[in-house]
């Protein structure tokens, strides 16, 4: 058994910087933030569940250290018909939205340093399949795949219609928001929740950079109304990340009030939201504390107008 732990990562908080995963699916090189991950195993098909009644993708359960974990292909998932070889295969272990998921890959290549500044987005094949970001390596690009929307296709938590929280809808459609996340699927939901609960006043951006710059311009002195008055962010962003960006934003404007909304909101995620005076850290798995803590950092306890 192969263990990657994240626990030892020296990144500085609000630099920029992040370290990738490269490895390969068949003959194809993609990439996934070393924060997700757990830890690596050899595959062994003897050692697989079948469940019925599952996603193409989903080989079965397998147990390790204790937890029954969900294993997908991910040739399968892409519709590679190649077989793996015996022997073949390694389980990448994840963590993420407060689950362990299992990725079947080909063979893990490196572990990459790069910044968040260097990736490119990838704005023309992202509604063709689950890609964030291309990451520049030498004379190629690596791919960073979307990974929750990966996971939401494949076990769909339906949590969008089950996420109502009541109160005041007219007032709530006063508060002016941006949103940040590089993901598709993620700002979709995020945007149905807010809409859904009368937060109907939303500007969506797909990274740190674009919301940094939106929010220092709307909210200057030459500018006195219409103010934004909360800012939602992921973490893992390509061109500026969202710990970068609350840092710069609270050095400017530390009155803005930030959350943090990310999939990856652990106790050393959440110190690292502290450093950079986030005023909170949700994980995307709890979409219902979003609008609880917007009622709560942008109206007053009697409902009746926002806070000055």
């Amino acid at each position: 058994m192969s263990t990657i732990s994240n626990k030892g990562i020296l990144l500085e908080t609000g630099t920029n910087e992040l370290e990738l995963m490269e490895y390969y699916v068949a003959n194809y090189k993609q990439a996934i933030n070393v924060l997700k991950i757990k830890r690596i195993i050899q595959f062994d098909p003897n050692a697989v569940t079948p469940v019925l009644e599952v996603h193409k993708s989903v080989l079965g359960m397998i147990k390790n250290e204790g937890d029954m974990i969900s294993v997908i292909d991910l040739r399968k998932y892409y519709g590679i018909t190649e077989e793996f070889a015996e022997g073949q295969g390694v389980v990448v272990i994840t963590e993420f939205n407060e689950k362990k998921v299992g990725f079947l890959v080909d063979k893990i290549i490196a572990i990459r340093r790069i910044m968040w500044s260097d990736l490119e987005t990838a704005h023309d094949v992202k509604e063709q399949g689950n890609i964030t970001a291309m990451a520049p390596l030498g004379d190629h690009y690596l791919t960073i795949v979307d990974f929750e929307s990966v996971v939401e296709e494949v076990f769909p938590s339906h949590s969008v219609e089950k996420t109502h929280v009541k109160g005041d809808k007219e007032l709530r459609a006063d508060i002016k928001i941006a949103l940040a996340d590089d993901s598709i699927t993620i700002q979709k939901m995020l945007v149905k929740i807010l809409n859904d609960n009368g937060y109907t006043n939303v500007t969506v951006f797909n990274n740190g950079k674009e919301i940094l710059e939106n929010v220092l311009a709307t909210n200057s002195v030459e500018n006195p109304a219409n103010h934004y008055d909360i800012v939602l962010s992921d973490i893992e962003m390509p061109v500026m990340d969202g710990l970068t960006m609350c840092r710069q934003l609270k050095e400017k404007m530390p009155s803005v009030k930030v959350i943090i909304v990310s999939s990856l909101i652990s106790e050393q995620l959440i110190r690292k939201c502290q450093t950079v005076k986030a005023d909170r850290a949700i994980p995307k798995s709890r979409l219902d504390e979003v609008i609880h803590e917007v009622d709560k950092m942008c109206l007053e306890n009697d409902g009746l107008k926002k806070v000055a």
